[in-house]
């Protein structure tokens, strides 16, 4: 759902992204009635995402979040985090 937004709203500096707090991540339109138990499946799904990477400590955000490098248990916590967030608009 981010990734669509960001791909929607943000400029661009040579063919990366120009992420923006103020034009992109504040404004990501969050779905308006989240059920309790699909808000706690984000943060456990989050924190899934947060466990891994300080399993890969030594490694860039770049080599992380690059789908060909990316490690496989952290592909595996964003893969989680997304169905979770996708549930919340359905």
């Amino acid at each position: 759902m981010h990734m669509g937004w960001v791909k929607t709203v943000c400029c661009w500096i040579k063919s990366d992204f120009r992420f923006s707090n103020v034009l992109v991540y504040n404004n990501f339109p969050w779905t308006e009635n989240p059920t309790i138990r699909q808000k706690e499946l984000v943060v456990e799904a989050a924190q899934m995402v947060f466990d891994a990477r300080v399993e890969f400590s030594e490694s860039s955000l770049s080599e992380l979040n690059d789908p060909i490098t990316m490690p496989p248990s952290l592909a595996r916590a964003y893969q989680s985090l997304d169905k979770a967030v996708d549930s919340c608009y359905r």
